[in-house]
């Protein structure tokens, strides 16, 4: 065998008889490797789509059904409560800086 290269160089290989010739079984043992893959690709082919089939239905039963997502609805109060006096808080202490502000 020749390689050669854009400089103008030849190289010449010799290959042993195992590269040059066909083995007995070597036919054989590369189409079985062949349908091995072909099966293996197939098979993560239809993984991928359950897998995606599951997210989309997944998704759809979850814009069907947002009040699951959503806070009990006691709790959503008691949040609100506690955001409201801490803010009451907070105006609270502004108008009395304010006020001491001004008396100074």
């Amino acid at each position: 065998m020749a390689c050669g290269s854009h400089s103008g160089n030849v190289t010449l290989l010799e290959l042993s008889e195992s590269l040059s010739q066909q083995q007995r079984n070597e036919k054989a043992s590369l189409t079985q490797i062949f349908e091995r893959e072909t099966k293996r690709e197939k098979i993560l082919e239809s993984r991928y789509r359950e897998m995606k089939l599951k997210e989309r239905a997944k998704s759809q039963q979850e814009e069907k059904n947002p009040e699951d997502d959503e806070e009990n609805p006691e709790e959503l109060v008691a949040e609100a409560e506690k955001n409201f006096w801490f803010t009451v808080e907070q105006e609270k202490a502004g108008i009395e800086k304010k006020e001491r502000e001004a008396e100074k």
